[in-house]
């Protein structure tokens, strides 16, 4: 069908009822688009409203914060499928809740109040501490508004200082609190362990059919299968691109010619000093550790000069006084130079570092430059080669034919879950990319898609042809994998009873050494760690019994993936140190208070709205959405006055 239509789109008479189509949306489809006012309310607290003006200014600000951060252009709708527009507005109704309180409680911010904040702003100054009408009108339009949209923006942020200030004075945690948390964080652990494993416990045998059939019931989220795709992708393969874009040795060699700056590097040294009162002390610092094998270090030393104090970095040859600079960049390997005279005193240096500097060879850095050539041209080459797909689907191809055409891969899609795993249990070459996976699970049964770019460079067309939602199986189609499941547990659980055992025996006067050493293991030394920083094999369960056991306790618990049984001896617990307590203890007690203040703040505003009545008009919402994705650029931009 979408073949018929790719074809079909192309003759005159489709073109011809295509215009007759617009033309009806203009006259009656969209005719509420057109009717739209920015002045009108997409929510509204009370009788104070929040404008779809107000709504895309701030949208506006989203996106352009958002674009600066990722370095590319961040969708309007991207901003609503990860929910910054409902944070955005929600904000805005908190405001207008906060100006309908003030406004039912006859409190108002007066001009002189917002002329000051405004004049005092450092922002808004010049290099002399006066105000500038200037700086103010640039300033603020840089952010989106203009001088009297940012005055009413002032105004509404001191109303709403004035109930900020009341409803988080004084808010702080419990009294000790922050050290109980800093204690509970920072406390470490020292333990030994000996890991158990199924091979060590006795064959269970084969369950019969009733234990099979009640290991099944009561375990049945283990074997549920996750939905699986089946299908293919069409990959425009980066690599692949690459391959055939590799520069002549004539345009490398040309590169190297024609930057080669970019290839130079400046002569540089690193280095300590020490500088002497007189030229005898320095003399005689250098006799000592070139005769009797004093070190700088220790030199230094003597000196009362600090290790700290030592290095001089990393310099080049202008970054010294000329005698300085000679001495040491005669130096071509580490060693001591001087002393040097200086305005200081007299010098002594340890060239710690030596880079003689110069153009690198071309030899050593063809294969760089080869390199970023053709990732260049790689770059130029991928969407040419999406296009030539693109206009292969328009003329009806399948991707069967357009892999034939192109040489692009084929491959299939046999059962794949969610992350790229294979029925069979293989997995997808470009598994390893979100962008692929989001498009492989967005992809519908029979849906026919558009390409997406994937992180290295290269595109995928995703085609879906069947997809097997998540089930539970019967019993009866996976009995092996059952069997194997029960016996693992049996095997596990017999492993439980054995370090029981082990516990029982450590409490009347067995060693951990001994006991491991009757199960032919070596107990295995674990470097302290905290509860946020565990060793990795460690279960929650199993840190959880070692952090709430006394020092000289033996625990025991299954690993994290559930494949051994952990045997764990306590050997000490480490505190805290008193100066990092306090540190950390002052740090968590400030976020704890300013975390309890945002939570006051945002409990208020939510009976506030709860008490003056809030509304949504969701449809004015996505208006405003259609205003800005139409212009074909954010709205609500102002001009400076």
């Amino acid at each position: 069908m979408l073949d018929f239509l790719r074809r079909g789109v192309k003759s005159w008479v489709a073109k011809v009822l295509l215009a007759l189509l617009i033309l009806s949306f203009a006259v009656w489809g969209i005719g509420d688009i057109f009717s739209f006012r920015m002045e009108s309310m997409v929510a509204r607290v009370g009788e104070t409203e929040v404008t779809a003006q107000r709504f895309a200014d701030t949208m506006n600000r989203q996106q352009q914060a958002f674009s600066r951060q990722r370095g590319e252009l961040v969708s309007l709708q991207a901003l609503r499928d990860t929910g910054i527009d409902r944070l955005a507005l929600n904000g805005l109704m908190r405001d207008a809740a906060f100006t309908e309180e003030l406004r039912s409680m006859e409190v108002s911010v007066p001009d002189e109040a917002v002329r000051e904040a405004i004049m005092s702003n450092p922002s808004f100054q010049d290099g002399g501490g006066t105000f500038s009408q200037f700086l103010f009108q640039s300033t603020v339009a840089q952010q989106g508004y203009d001088p009297r949209s940012f005055e009413e923006l002032t105004r509404t942020l001191l109303g709403q200082q004035i109930i900020r200030d009341a409803v988080t004075s004084g808010v702080a945690p419990p009294p000790g609190l922050g050290q109980q948390i800093a204690e509970f964080r920072g406390e470490q652990r020292e333990i030994s362990t000996i890991r158990l494993t199924p091979s060590m416990a006795p064959d269970p045998g084969d369950p019969d059919e009733g234990a099979l059939r009640s290991y099944f019931d009561e375990n049945s989220d283990r074997f549920i299968e996750p939905e699986r795709r089946w299908g293919r992708y069409l990959h425009v393969d980066f690599a692949k691109i690459g391959e055939g874009a590799a520069p002549s040795d004539e345009d490398v060699r040309a590169e190297y010619d024609a930057n080669i700056a970019r290839y130079t590097v400046e002569p540089s040294r690193t280095l300590e000093q020490i500088v002497f009162d007189s030229a005898e002390d320095a003399e005689s610092a250098l006799l000592r550790m070139a005769q009797d094998g004093v070190t700088f270090e220790e030199i230094a030393a003597e000196q009362n000069v600090a290790l700290e104090d030592l290095p001089l970095g990393t310099v080049g040859p202008d970054d010294l006084p000329d005698a300085a600079s000679a001495a040491v960049f005669d130096m071509t390997e580490a060693g001591i130079a001087g002393p040097v005279e200086t305005p200081f005193g007299f010098n002594v240096y340890n060239v710690t570092g030596v880079e003689i500097g110069g153009v690198a060879p071309f030899e050593d850095v063809a294969d760089g430059i080869r390199a970023a050539l053709t990732q260049i041209r790689a770059r130029e080459l991928a969407p040419e080669a999406a296009n030539l797909v693109d206009d292969l689907r328009a003329d009806g191809k399948s991707l069967d034919e357009i892999a034939t055409e192109t040489g692009h891969a084929l491959v299939e899609v046999v059962g794949s879950d969610a992350r790229g795993n294979l029925a069979d249990g293989g997995r997808l070459a470009e598994a390893s990319d979100v962008a692929f996976l989001t498009e492989l699970a967005e992809t519908l049964d029979g849906e026919e898609r558009d390409l997406v770019e994937l992180t290295d460079g290269g595109y995928v067309l995703v085609e879906i042809d069947r997809i097997v939602e998540s089930h539970l199986p019967d019993l009866g189609e996976i009995r092996d994998r059952v069997i194997a499941a029960w016996r693992t547990e049996q095997r596990l659980q017999s492993l439980e009873a054995q370090a029981g055992d082990m516990i029982e025996a450590f409490s009347t006067g067995t060693t951990f050494a001994e006991l491991a050493e009757s199960s032919g293991l070596t107990p295995q030394e674990q470097p302290a760690f905290s509860r946020e920083t565990p060793p990795p094999t460690a279960s929650e369960d199993l840190i959880e019994r070692v952090f709430t056991a006394e020092p000289g306790a033996l625990v025991a618990a299954r690993s994290a993936i559930g494949d051994a049984v952990i045997v764990a001896e306590v050997r000490d617990v480490v505190s805290v140190p008193e100066d990092v307590l306090t540190e950390r203890t002052d740090a968590i007690s400030e976020a704890l208070s300013i975390s309890m203040a945002r939570d006051n703040l945002e409990f208020f505003a939510r009976a506030l709205e709860e008490r003056h009545g809030a509304f949504i008009n969701e449809e004015n919402v996505d208006t405003v959405f259609q205003y800005m994705s139409g212009s074909g650029r954010p709205i609500g931009q102002h001009g400076g006055m």
